[in-house]
């Protein structure tokens, strides 16, 4: 089955999902699913790019690997959602792909600084053919 993703903005999109939806073949066999949720632009590809671009110059100035750097910042500066899951309050690790463009940029202004402050100089978007 084709994979297909609308974002509702006006009526002319949501009328066009209800036909796709209207459009599926029911299978009993092969069962589809629909999910509705809020929007939420995730972060973007630029800053993803980025980031693990900064995690590897931090990791090559500390001699840590890319990805422990990475588990270090998430734990210092992603807070964790608290959620109740059977009747017991736990602590969800949000991972970098939850984070919005919002969340994502203080995240990296939060990195840039602590990079900052260790006297470790970051390459930028610009910096990535050298």
């Amino acid at each position: 089955m084709q994979q297909k993703r609308f974002i509702l903005r006006a009526a002319d999109i949501r009328d066009n999902c209800t036909r796709f939806i209207q459009g599926i073949n029911l299978n009993p066999e092969d069962l589809v699913e629909v999910n509705v949720r809020d929007f939420r632009k995730s972060r973007s590809l630029e800053q993803n790019a980025t980031m693990h671009m900064w995690f590897d110059d931090i990791a090559r100035a500390t001699g840590h690997t890319p990805l422990e750097v990475k588990s270090f910042f998430k734990a210092e500066y992603i807070t964790p959602e608290v959620k109740e899951v059977m009747g017991k309050v736990v602590e969800i690790e949000r991972g970098t792909s939850d984070l919005n463009v919002k969340e994502a940029s203080e995240f990296m202004e939060r990195i840039s600084a602590h990079a900052g402050e260790m006297g470790i100089a970051l390459r930028h978007p610009e910096d990535r053919a050298a």
